[in-house]
């Protein structure tokens, strides 16, 4: 793997700001599924009776004196409706003047566009139409949540001593998976710019959506790839990064509006789709819009664990939506607001903290352009106009070093689908509580600084499962035998989930004598010279097999030799 390393931006680049600021209306904006799964994903059966959001009468009152959130500034030609039955919309649409509807049914909303004139007279009637359950604006939530290329992040760690892909280890998800290797049935969706296809996925995203007009299913900034990558990238496969979700499955949603109404239909879909997790790593600094409430609020009331980054900006806020995951001071919740930590475990400088922060997981090295790795696409992207570094992998792969709350939140989101690979019967709470109390602290309970502090991988899943995660060899297919001249003793040697050490070394130890020891894909050989003096005399030996962490032994004696 080469390296090269880009120039720090003092801005947003391009091809983002182009995202952002460029993205057209669409009426009826079709969606693409690329694989076939559509028909064979249950959706989640809803827990408990699911509440839409409506107006206070008090907030009815305030719109209707044209209070600020009434100011038609604030909306420009569009709106979102909160409707009673969906059966109204068209009703609506005649008696408003919407130009355009877009219908999202799940949510019993709908994006609209009218003129100044309509849009007055919406506003000024919308309170004391039974009908309409809230009028508001889009709200944008257009950050996406990694580390901008502020002169702090011009630091460029040339050699990090450590392995590439340092955050796995630091999270102990390498212990974790004694215990879970995740599996295929557990599907994380995701809202964010999409997914490319890249080594390190393949075979492992379900699904591709998408919010407009175009059959763009792929990911041009390079933000949603990398967020995929450390949830979902392939294990134990020999190649590249490994995903923090082990075996767990992708469903893409590609949103380039980011504003609340388009990432409450992403939602909406990937919940009707079985996704038993959602990661959002977006957010906004202003409160959340009733669509997108309705939309976290039905995920999970579904079932659904929702995991989103508490941003950037180094303040004592957290970022919505995640502060609407997480109520205040650690309260139980069914979803996660995750921080970023270092390779120190300690709150980085850039992640925001407060009252609503569930915990942190590493989400940059040292507050320099190292950051964690992630795959990117092989196109230039995002991060070809920053200072992070970037490599150049087998088969096409491209990985990046990139800091941020964004790649804090999916190792969560990973974590929780090993969980759920082993426990399938867990509720959202549960699972949140299982990640929250498992985490390491320095400090005891809950702190607005670290929430319940570092993500811990092998901590949770022991916590889950009532097992240790400690790395075990297992001796397996053990078989001996002698002749006049040489005795032999092989076998194989496993982990605890079934995988052979790369490596290992392998003493033989017998009576005395050297023996020649051998280990190849898990399979160990000790020979032995049979001496004359030691005659028909039983052969007493041990072989004992260490790789990495762990060690075992199994003893063995070897009788006189059979004569023809």
């Amino acid at each position: 793997m080469t390296g090269t390393t880009h120039r720090c931006a003092s801005a947003v680049s391009a091809a983002l700001a182009a995202l952002l600021l460029a993205t057209p209306f669409a009426n009826a904006a079709p969606e693409s599924f690329d694989a076939a799964h559509e028909t064979t994903l249950a959706p989640p059966t809803l827990k408990r009776p699911f509440h839409l959001f409506r107006w206070h009468p008090s907030t009815r009152a305030l719109q209707a004196r044209a209070g600020e959130f009434a100011d038609p500034s604030t909306f420009g030609s569009t709106a979102v409706v909160g409707l009673e039955s969906n059966r109204e919309l068209q009703a609506l649409g005649d008696d408003y003047g919407f130009d355009q509807m877009r219908a999202i049914p799940l949510l019993h909303a709908a994006r609209v566009s009218l003129d100044p004139a309509h849009l007055d007279g919406l506003l000024s009637a919308a309170p004391n139409d039974v009908r309409i359950r809230y009028v508001s604006p889009l709200g944008e939530r257009r950050q996406l949540l990694h580390v901008r290329n502020d002169p702090l992040l011009q630091k460029i760690n040339p050699g990090l001593n450590r392995p590439f892909e340092w955050q796995f280890a630091a999270s102990r998800v390498d212990l974790a998976m004694n215990l879970a290797q995740g599996s295929a049935t557990i599907l994380i969706g995701q809202v964010d710019t999409g997914v490319a296809d890249i080594p390190d996925l393949q075979g492992k995203v379900d699904g591709r959506y998408y919010s407009d007009r175009s059959s763009r299913v792929g990911d041009d900034v390079g933000h949603g790839t990398a967020v995929a990558s450390l949830m979902v990238a392939n294990v134990d496969d020999g190649f590249g990064m490994a995903g923090f979700g082990g075996a767990a499955h992708l469903v893409s949603y590609r949103d380039d509006e980011l504003t609340d109404e388009s990432i409450a239909a992403g939602i909406a879909k990937l919940t009707s789709l079985g996704c038993r997790i959602i990661n959002l790593s977006i957010g906004g600094p202003y409160p959340t819009s009733p669509v997108l409430l309705d939309a976290l609020h039905r995920a999970m009331d579904a079932g659904v664990l929702i995991v989103a980054a508490a941003g950037n900006d180094g303040t004592g806020s957290v970022l919505y939506p995640a502060a609407d995951l997480q109520p205040p001071n650690g309260a139980d919740s069914l979803g996660l607001a995750v921080g970023a930590s270092d390779v120190t475990g300690k709150t980085t400088k850039f992640s925001n903290r407060g009252t609503n922060l569930s915990l942190i997981a590493p989400g940059d090295y040292d507050y320099s352009c190292s950051g964690v790795l992630a795959a990117i696409p092989a196109a230039p992207n995002e991060w070809d106009s920053t200072c992070f570094p970037t490599f150049r992998g087998k088969a096409g792969s491209r990985y990046a070093y990139i800091g941020g709350t964004s790649f804090s939140s999916p190792k969560v989101a990973g974590v929780a689908a090993l969980i759920l690979a082993a426990r399938p019967e867990l509720t959202n709470l549960q699972l949140a509580d299982i990640i929250k109390r498992s985490a390491h602290r320095s400090e005891a309970g809950w702190t607005p600084r670290a929430g319940y502090g570092v993500l811990d991988a092998a901590a949770a899943l022991e916590l889950a499962t009532g097992r240790s995660s400690a790395d075990v060899l297992t001796i397996a297919d053990f078989r001996d035998s002698r002749d006049s001249t040489r005795a032999t003793v092989v076998g194989h040697v496993t982990w605890g989930d079934g995988s052979a050490p790369t490596a290992a070394t392998v003493t033989c130890s017998a009576a005395g004598l050297v023996g020649a020891a051998g280990f190849s894909q898990g399979r160990f050989t000790c020979r032995w010279p049979i001496a004359a003096a030691l005659g028909h005399r039983a052969l007493i030996g041990t072989v004992t097999v260490t790789a990495a962490r762990a060690r075992v032994s199994q003893a063995f004696t070897l009788g006189q030799p059979r004569v023809p």
